[in-house]
């Protein structure tokens, strides 16, 4: 990654100020994240070595520091990174504080995957979140989760119940994520938070609506799904399973979704591509997210930036797997997001 631009916050100044003074540095570094052609010159390098060469030449350190076979543990690193720097800028330590909790839901899912499932969690878990990932995972093998603070405890409990209740393994996946969701929506105390979690659960109902409908479930099946309603009330989506795919943009055509499902509609037959409809979903966020750059106070920017980093890093993870696959250039370019620069 381009080095952080260390800034400290001074002491005495006000909120607003404060973010003024993390927003001018934000816009440095916006300048430095990856472009849509940087990103495709990427795709096109002719193996995992010429394109960490290439991330280099960018100036992504995490890209000079390291080789190329531990691309993992470098990104690792830079979002360890960022998040040091979001903290050391923020004068509001706590909306930083918020979105890494995503990360202990997600370590939280990894856990009981791992425990109840057998799965393999080390190339899983973050280590950015709120609480050690160790901690989690000892409450998971335990079934002791005092030591967890309250939301990831009640989410572990409610999961592992469901799993035993079910034996299906979307237990954890549904569970955790309603919890997590419901624990987002219920801490952001800014507008432009709760607005970003409203959007959010707009986003994973309707991935779970269509996943529904690719795999012929019924309503109930889809409630389990559902994490709490964003703008689109849970009726309305389990209204959707009546009806063709085909009809769906109609249906949601008074909300900012139609076009998205046009989009990712089934064609001919075929089944939703569940890969494509994950990339137009980040690519919808991404649209939302360019519109803090005319923010100045307030923590849009912050959050826009870490958001923007942290899909960055996704994009050089899809680019370096692809790579050690040999998946064609092209095929790679489909994968990737639109870029925040």
């Amino acid at each position: 990654m381009n080095e952080m631009v260390e800034l400290e916050y001074a002491e005495g100044l006000t909120e607003d100020s404060g973010y003024a003074f993390a927003t001018g540095s934000i816009r440095v570094l916006e300048t430095r994240l990856l472009t849509g052609a940087q990103l495709a010159r990427l795709a096109e390098a002719a193996d995992p070595a010429e394109a960490w060469r290439l991330l280099a030449e960018a100036g992504l350190a995490m890209a000079a520091e390291t080789g190329w076979q531990e691309y993992e543990a470098a990104l690792a690193q830079e979002l360890e990174r960022l998040y040091q720097y979001a903290r050391s800028v923020s004068p509001k330590p706590e909306v930083v504080a918020w979105l890494k909790k995503r990360y202990d839901f997600h370590n939280l899912k990894v856990f009981l995957k791992a425990h109840f499932l057998e799965e393999d969690p080390r190339e899983a878990v973050f280590g950015v979140g709120e609480v050690p990932a160790e901690l989690i995972a000892q409450a998971v093998k335990t079934a002791v989760w005092s030591a967890l603070p309250e939301e990831l405890a009640r989410a572990g409990e409610a999961a592992v119940a469901e799993y035993e209740r079910t034996k299906a393994a979307q237990a954890f996946d549904f569970v955790v994520d309603r919890e997590m969701f419901a624990h987002l929506r219920e801490t952001a105390r800014q507008p432009f938070l709760r607005g970003l979690v409203e959007l959010w659960c707009d986003l994973a109902n309707l991935k779970s609506a269509l996943r529904a409908k690719g795999l012929g479930k019924d309503r109930a099946f889809l409630a389990r799904a559902l994490v709490p309603p964003g703008s689109i009330p849970h009726d309305r989506l389990l209204e959707l399973l009546e009806f063709p795919l085909e009809e769906w943009p109609e249906s949601l055509k008074y909300t900012p979704y139609a076009r998205l499902i046009a989009a990712v509609r089934a064609e001919a037959g075929r089944p939703v591509d569940l890969g494509q409809l994950d990339r137009l979903s980040d690519n919808f966020v991404l649209a939302r997210l360019r519109a803090t750059r005319f923010s100045l106070y307030g923590p849009e920017p912050l959050v826009a930036y870490i958001l923007a980093k942290e899909m960055e890093l996704k994009a050089v993870r899809i680019i370096m797997v692809g790579k050690i696959n040999g998946l064609p250039p092209e095929e790679l370019k489909e994968r990737l997001r639109t870029s925040y620069a």
